[in-house]
């Protein structure tokens, strides 16, 4: 069987967040301190700010600092002997079109890895979707940015959500069930249509159509059977189980290139839009980011969709470049 581990998503965007704004504003003394500060929490900290850093020199748009908040030897063996400070005459253009090409060699670093490619059987890019026919006929749709292994043998018919989100459209066997794992999520099935997400902030199975087993070893365990029209969303920070409804056509609505969405925060809205931008979307203030937005959104227009989804709470959306949007709010 292959597992996965999903990279931490949430500490390398705010990583890329602090080196944004240190480097659009190199003498904002508080955001030099807010940086110093999270560093100081964690190692994880310190290791994905260094990504960023690495990522920003290969632009060849940073000359290194004379000093900086992270240290350590293979830190310090990286910044040339001659290093001089940069310069302080910085306007927002130069700084907007650096982050453009700090965005593009992200998406070089940070897009579907070698890992993946070498795992998975089908894999989607930002934008795409894919329909893929399995052996026994059962029809599997990738979401944009998702990866997806089969693993068929002669007792079970087995896939692994390896990134993203997929739509299982699964024919009747009675005598091989349909297993989905994803991380420490199993769904079995005989026979249903249902849709299974793994989000950055939670783990997400929908009911179109049939029923299916769900079990959760994770940090709360659970096991729960979901019928049509039923959701379950396993949140990762917490491990909190909810259970609710959805009007069953709706399961998977991106199928049809619109996010349909009643009563999710922000940050689930966000978190799907992303996989249909070829580039970064961050997402500032935890506030803003647990608001809840009910509407249908045009997923082939990312910024208008993410536009429409903030405005009820007056979130606001900046198009640094075509590769890069930073939303803000209170």
């Amino acid at each position: 069987m292959v597992t996965a581990q999903r990279p931490k998503d949430e500490i390398w965007e705010r990583a890329l967040d602090f080196l944004l704004r240190i480097h659009a504003a190199p003498d904002d003394r508080a955001a030099a301190a807010a940086r110093d500060a999270w560093l100081a929490e964690s190692e994880d900290h310190a290791s994905a700010y260094r990504r960023a850093e690495n990522v920003w020199r290969l632009t060849g748009s940073l000359r290194p600092p004379l000093e900086t908040a992270v240290v350590g030897p293979e830190h310090e063996a990286a910044w040339p002997v001659d290093a001089r400070p940069p310069s302080r005459r910085r306007d927002w253009r130069r700084a907007a079109a650096v982050a453009a090409v700090l965005a593009v060699a992200v998406l070089a670093l940070e897009g579907p890895s070698l890992w993946l490619a070498l795992v998975a059987d089908y894999v989607t890019g930002a934008g795409q979707n894919r329909e893929v026919m399995l052996s026994d006929g059962s029809m599997a749709t990738l979401n944009g940015d998702s990866a997806v292994a089969v693993n068929y043998d002669a007792a079970t018919r087995g896939v692994t959500i390896l990134e993203g989100e997929t739509f299982f459209n699964v024919k009747p066997d009675k005598k091989r069930p349909f297993i989905v794992r994803a991380e420490a999520l199993t769904v079995a099935s005989l026979g249903t249509a249902f849709d299974v997400c793994v989000g950055s902030d939670a783990l997400r199975i929908a009911v179109q159509d049939g029923t299916v087993r769900v079990k959760y070893d994770g940090t709360k365990q659970a096991e729960i059977v979901l019928a049509g029209g039923d959701r379950l969303t396993i949140d990762r920070a917490s491990g909190a189980v909810t259970q609710d409804r959805i009007v069953p056509a709706l399961v998977a609505s991106w199928r049809s290139g619109q996010l349909v969405v009643d009563g999710a925060t922000i940050s689930e809205v966000v978190d799907q839009i992303r996989r249909y931008h070829r580039g970064l979307i961050l997402l500032r203030g935890k506030t803003l980011a647990s608001r809840k937005v009910t509407g249908i959104y045009n997923l082939h227009d990312p910024l208008a969709a993410l536009r429409a989804a903030v405005a009820p709470h007056s979130g606001r959306v900046r198009e640094l470049t075509p590769y890069l949007f930073i939303i803000t709010g209170s």
